[in-house]
């Protein structure tokens, strides 16, 4: 049997491919995560204020009825960003003004959401 030799240029098109592969699956994890802190907080009527994909700044962003959606140009993060998740205020919809039971739930339904995605992969 002949060995056949792959060259320099060959075996480094792999890794740029493993590159963008690893970036998408780490985008759609992170998506995921947030999108748990999200539909979770929109049921349990918790006031989202922005849902964004990416970090950096907006590549595109459209309005809700009261949330603001984005998709940014860093595709390495995310976040849902709640109202009263950081601050005192007296909207009573606030994070910090629900029951102790609906901000847990918001808490954990990121890993929630993870886990079931992770066993619909590899079940």
């Amino acid at each position: 049997m002949k060995r056949i030799r792959q060259s320099e240029k060959e075996k480094g098109g792999g890794n740029l491919l493993t590159a963008i592969v690893t970036i998408i699956i780490f985008l759609v994890m992170i998506s995921l995560h947030e999108f748990g802190h999200f539909i979770v907080a929109k049921f349990v009527g918790v006031k989202v204020l922005e849902f964004a994909i990416g970090m950096g700044p907006a590549i595109v962003k459209w309005k809700g009825k009261e949330t603001q959606y984005s998709l940014r140009i860093l595709p390495v993060g995310g976040y849902c960003q709640l109202d009263g998740e950081n601050e005192k205020t007296d909207d009573e919809r606030a994070f910090c003004n629900q029951k102790w039971w609906k901000r847990f739930l918001v808490i954990v339904a990121s890993g929630i959401s993870f886990v079931d995605f992770i066993s619909s992969c590899f079940p």
